[in-house]
């Protein structure tokens, strides 16, 4: 599955990800990636816990920890803004 960033807060290094599907999913980076709005995510999008992602855009695989999917707006945006 790939999905898109469409936020990002670095201060406590969730993102969020609109999917293919539409919805969106909220992780927190776990590793030192360096990931920007725009990118394109492959992976379990759908899991929740640790996940290993692959950024499409950059090439590079990285560790990720799924907070929430099937969000709405209202709920990505309350998890980015913790």
């Amino acid at each position: 599955m790939e999905g898109t960033i469409i936020a990002i807060n670095n201060r406590n290094g969730f993102h969020a990800v609109r999917t293919e599907e539409g919805d969106i999913t909220v992780f927190e980076m776990t590793d030192t990636h360096e990931a920007t709005v725009g990118d394109t995510i492959a992976g379990d999008l759908h899991a929740l816990g640790s996940e290993q992602l692959r950024n499409v855009t950059q090439g590079e695989e990285f560790s990720a920890y799924i907070q929430d999917a099937f969000c709405s707006d209202r709920r990505a945006a309350e998890l980015l803004s913790r």
